[in-house]
């Protein structure tokens, strides 16, 4: 998955469950660094298939504080 993900930018995690969501589907996290521009990244991803499977994004819901530095988020 890190050699995927690679093509978009830094990646700084990847978390794949082993469980499954509400609808039965896998699910997963990818973490990048030093990302410009969230929406276009999250756009490009939202087209990737692997395999049979199409891969949906979105931006996390609640953002993490790095060290003191807020991320622009009050």
């Amino acid at each position: 998955m890190w050699k995927i993900f690679r093509r978009w930018g830094k990646v700084n995690d990847v978390f794949i469950s082993k469980r499954v969501n509400r609808r039965g589907h896998k699910f997963g996290f990818v973490r990048f660094t030093g990302v410009g521009n969230e929406q276009w990244l999250a756009k490009q991803l939202d087209n990737i298939w692997i395999g049979d499977q199409k891969l949906h994004s979105n931006l996390p819901k609640y953002r993490k504080m790095e060290g003191n530095i807020d991320r622009g988020f009050t």
